[in-house]
């Protein structure tokens, strides 16, 4: 398949490999990757801002894409329906990340576990009394190295929010600690 670059001949070459996986052709799904796998990847990249996430969302758009091109009714807007497919697998994996990596209790517990001084323990409990949202931010940030920017896409807040909610736990914190 020639790879196209005119933005008009990209469009109806997806609409027409679109039409044709959802009439069984499997390999226009490679057909459509070679099209516009750039543009998906960038998609991807732009929402997650990870090289191996977006290649992910990537991957689990195109079976999504795969398995509901039958459902596509208006075929001369493939390529923007294929690309939201893109972005909404992103978002997905954001969210996934949000809900698996931080079960707060136990990095929290985890923290300086190998010496269980008095002020280790004491940064654990005020951590825990911390609202989840605040203590995800606080252990984003201080102990997996996260930026303010990272940290609002994966919570899905605006950055200044996430920066104003950082700096009230830091707050909270001192407060418990004190």
């Amino acid at each position: 398949m020639k790879i196209l670059h005119d933005k008009n001949d990209e469009k109806r070459q997806c609409s027409k490999l679109l039409k044709e996986l959802a009439h069984g052709r499997k390999a226009a799904l490679v057909d459509i990757y070679e099209i516009s796998g750039r543009q998906m990847f960038a998609v991807a990249y732009n929402v997650v801002h990870d090289y191996h996430l977006a290649q992910d969302a990537v991957q689990d758009g195109l079976v999504i894409i795969y398995n509901k091109a039958d459902t596509v009714t208006d075929y001369k807007s493939a390529l923007t329906w294929m690309l939201t497919v893109i972005r909404n697998s992103a978002i997905d994996i954001l969210r996934k990340r949000k809900n698996e990596i931080y079960s707060d209790e136990q990095i929290v517990s985890n923290i300086d576990d190998n010496s269980n001084t008095d002020k280790s323990i004491l940064i654990k409990n005020a951590l825990l009394k911390l609202d989840e949202e605040n203590r995800q931010i606080v252990i984003l940030k201080s102990v997996m190295g996260y930026s303010h920017k990272e940290i609002a896409k994966i919570l899905d807040i605006s950055l200044t929010s996430c920066q104003k909610k950082y700096q009230r736990a830091l707050n909270e914190l001192e407060q418990y600690l004190s």
